[in-house]
């Protein structure tokens, strides 16, 4: 406490700072300077706010070089006096580290990471200034999402989202209003194009999709934007055309992600503007058909979405899904997302139909899923350093077990159709073998559900327990109807005038 009025005892810093002149490198170079400035050290925080010296610490995140990560953890340090600097007495300091954006080059992943986490803070702690300071600059959407594309680019778009989520605070009120006025949707939405890199896809998906999140209706007792222009953008005719046309592209590179990213964020905005909820008596929602234009979109479009389940763009895809599963024994990502594509086959309430039957065939047959569960079963274990460990996978291996055993319960023609053998397969599934496993597994599982001591506990009526081992879908979702007019933003981007570098050559301080 004494140390943060100035009263402290004196420290190894204390005389460097005392001296005629210091270098900032011997400052960031000793052991206790980061101690020392999150105590509120006056005296050091004096001579880090001072503008040279602020410029020096950013141009350390810009070149990457040695003091990057101490020069970071200054500035994040949360000081009032350092990032009054920055956002109120010298903002060109803090301009010529936004002119990192618009460089033509890839930026670095190291680069992006202290962007981000020094803006982060700023914006958390400032986020009026750091609005009015965004708002003054030039052209700064299209070169913020020209860079989404760099090494740790999605951490650039969680940036955007937070500055988009800066509009539930009474300082950062008319954000979404600036963002809708230089057309950040359709930006994105042009980012969709299934010629570009898939991970471009997948990052503005994510980007959308949190857009959508934060604009949600379902859940009143969440805290949301509420309806706002960036959504009724997302949903405009013009947009949805756009993101259904290169959803239906057949002819580009990256045709299927972008497809799929594009169904993805359908969902999303189905399932955060579900008014399932909504009776007679209470107010219209603001946000009542903010489905009907994709829903417009997509009827228009029907005969394209029949063809490519008629004619999918690939085919024979169930053995490769499968091969994730076993080929990766330690994900259990891969584990829980193939676990629920196989859970998904067999629980088809249609599986009576001939084109589904074929699906869960060809999981039996070029999947070799029961011949693949048995090898798993009897190399239960890999090598790990001098001895071996248990793969990870052995308790999907049971949900799939017991889900292959509910399916031939429930469909025995299609366990007549493999024992019969379909395509010459009847030799290589080791009946048996199965039968064998099967048995010990689902034995396995009844003693694990048998109460302590046998004491039988009464099962409880208000969430009864699921007759399957997968989850089951979610109820149907109402789509409104109504009509939907939307006007557009006309507004041109202004643009950016070079600005000179205000980076220091000089390293070194008078400290009188």
């Amino acid at each position: 406490m004494l140390g943060r009025l100035g009263f402290g005892k004196p420290t190894t810093i204390d005389a460097l700072l005392d001296s005629r002149r210091v270098a900032l490198e011997e400052i960031l170079d000793m052991e206790d300077c980061l101690d020392q400035v999150r105590m509120r050290h006056k005296k050091l925080i004096d001579y880090m706010r001072q503008p040279l010296n602020l410029s020096q610490l950013i141009r350390y995140l810009v070149l990457g070089e040695k003091y990057a990560w101490v020069a970071s953890e200054v500035i994040i340090s949360a000081i009032p006096a350092i990032m009054d600097t920055l956002v109120l007495e010298h903002k060109e300091i803090l301009l010529v580290y936004w002119t990192l954006l618009y460089q033509d080059y890839r930026l670095t992943p190291q680069q992006v990471v202290y962007f981000v986490k020094v803006n982060q803070v700023l914006l958390a702690r400032r986020p009026g200034d750091m609005i009015r300071f965004l708002v003054s600059l030039s052209d700064l959407l299209p070169h913020w999402i020209y860079h989404l594309e760099d090494p740790q680019g999605s951490q650039l778009a969680d940036l955007l989202v937070s500055v988009i989520q800066s509009e539930q605070s009474t300082e950062g009120v008319g954000i979404i209003k600036w963002l809708h006025e230089h057309r950040l949707i359709r930006l994105l939405v042009d980012k969709m194009d299934p010629s570009l890199d898939p991970m471009l896809h997948s990052i503005v998906h994510q980007l959308l999709c949190d857009v959508v999140r934060l604009s949600q209706t379902s859940h009143s007792e969440v805290a949301t934007i509420g309806c706002n222009n960036l959504i009724l953008d997302l949903t405009s005719l013009e947009t949805m055309t756009r993101l259904i046309d290169s959803m239906l592209d057949t002819t580009a590179s990256y045709a299927t992600d972008s497809f799929i990213c594009g169904a993805k964020l359908m969902i999303n905005l189905i399932r955060y503007n579900d008014e399932r909820n909504w009776t007679e008596g209470d107010p219209v929602p603001t946000n009542s058909n903010v489905l009907a234009t994709m829903l417009a979109c997509c009827t228009a479009r029907i005969g394209d979405f029949l063809n490519l389940l008629k004619s999918p763009r690939s085919k024979g895809a169930i053995g490769p899904v499968l091969d994730l599963f076993f080929a990766f024994p330690s994900c259990n990502i891969a584990h829980s997302v193939v676990c629920d594509i196989v859970g998904q086959i067999f629980e088809n309430k249609c599986l009576e139909r001939k084109s589904n039957q074929r699906m869960a065939l060809e999981v039996f047959t070029k999947g070799r899923l029961i011949q693949r569960i048995l090898e798993a079963d009897r190399q239960a274990t890999i090598p790990y350093g001098t001895g071996t460990t248990p793969v990870s996978y052995m308790g999907h291996l049971t949900l799939l077990t017991k889900s292959i055993v509910q399916v031939f319960q429930k469909q025995p023609g299609l366990l007549r159709t493999l024992q019969d053998g379909v395509g010459g397969d009847k030799a290589t599934i080791p009946w048996q073998e199965w039968d064998t496993f099967a048995k010990f597994t689902m034995d396995s599982c009844a003693d694990l559900e048998v109460p302590l001591a046998g004491i039988p506990v009464p099962s409880p009526t208000v969430c009864p327990s699921p007759t399957s081992s997968f989850p089951l879908p979610p109820p149907p979702i109402h789509i409104p109807s109504l009509p939907l007019s939307i006007p557009h933003s006309s507004m041109p981007s202004p643009s950016l005038s070079p600005l000179p570098s205000l980076l220091p050559t000089e390293l070194s301080v008078d400290a009188s």
